[in-house]
């Protein structure tokens, strides 16, 4: 009968261990292979795997975080030594990819105009069909998760852009968190130059980049908050395989949760190879306040699909 395996002991039980320190009694194969070799097994030259492959490892290091916070704080418990090693090889993984740094410069080769992947084109396109533009008054919107503050360049005479990221590629773009955006500047401080209230929020393929799917809800929540009731707009982008290969999630749940925080009208959606657009207007800027719960049900089961989910 084999020996069973001793746990991993760690120095300090809740103190992040120094990659360096971990010795090669350790068997998780990809720690100890980026260890060794300082780096890892896939080829990641092709943005798109940076992009899939960053995603993935923040969606499981969410997972992590969910269950150290549940577990009762024990100093010799097995269970929480072995989430921080998991927690430790995820953040090793990140580093060998080049961490945000390099997955944003990834998403920004991606959305080069080239390759088709500015989401603003398709937005803009629809405000023209609406006669939301040309405008007379000036349209303030707001751009969440921007790789670029050109994206709406053209239209620079009609829209008023605040571009914010947390990790700011350009000067253009602030650095600042979506939830710390506030709803307005009522004291007109000229140091806030990020506020609301905004004619237009687009949150473009930054939903899905938030590993806490209660977080993601949240992220819609406050979007109600910072638009203008009527005619506060409402862009949402998700990769395509969020809405139609998701055990847990499709575009019904989608439009029943949008509907729940205040967005009633659907005033576009399209479906393209790899991305789902949607427009939406706000219809009812209270209803975030009172909404019913959306828990993480499964809906649709079968081999190959993802573990997408927006929760409220």
């Amino acid at each position: 009968m084999p020996k069973s395996k001793k746990p991993v002991t760690f120095t300090n039980s809740f103190k992040k261990p120094n990659p360096s320190q971990i010795n090669n009694k350790i068997k998780t194969p990809a720690l100890k292979q980026l260890i060794q070799n300082g780096g890892i097994k896939q080829n990641y030259k092709n943005p798109n795997s940076i992009i899939r492959e960053y995603h993935n490892l923040n969606k499981r290091k969410a997972i992590i975080k969910s269950k150290l916070d549940s577990l009762p704080n024990k100093q010799n418990d097995t269970q929480i030594k072995v989430l921080i090693l998991e927690q430790t090889e995820i953040d090793l993984k990140l580093d060998a990819l080049g961490g945000l740094d390099a997955y944003q410069k990834s998403s920004l080769l991606g959305q080069s105009t080239k390759k088709g992947g500015d989401t603003s084109r398709y937005l803009i396109k629809h405000l023209f069909n609406i006669n939301f533009l040309p405008s007379l008054n000036p349209i303030k919107l707001l751009d969440v998760g921007s790789l670029s503050p050109n994206n709406y360049e053209k239209e620079k005479k009609w829209i008023k852009t605040d571009c914010i990221d947390l990790n700011s590629q350009h000067p253009k773009i602030s650095k600042l968190d979506f939830f710390d955006v506030p709803l307005s500047n009522p004291d007109n401080n000229s140091e806030i130059s990020v506020h609301g209230p905004y004619d237009i929020v687009s949150l473009s393929l930054v939903v899905n980049f938030e590993g806490d799917i209660h977080k993601r809800g949240q992220m819609l929540i406050h979007a109600a908050k910072l638009l203008i009731e009527k005619p506060g707009i409402l862009f949402l982008v998700l990769p395509l395989p969020c809405i139609t290969n998701s055990r847990y999630f499709n575009e019904q749940r989608l439009l029943d949760i949008a509907c729940a925080v205040g967005f009633e009208e659907l005033l576009s959606s399209h479906h393209s190879t790899k991305l789902a657009y949607y427009i939406f207007r706000l219809s009812n800027k209270q209803k975030h306040v009172s909404h019913p719960q959306f828990k993480k049900t499964l809906l649709k089961d079968g081999p190959g699909k993802n573990n997408f989910c927006i929760a409220l």
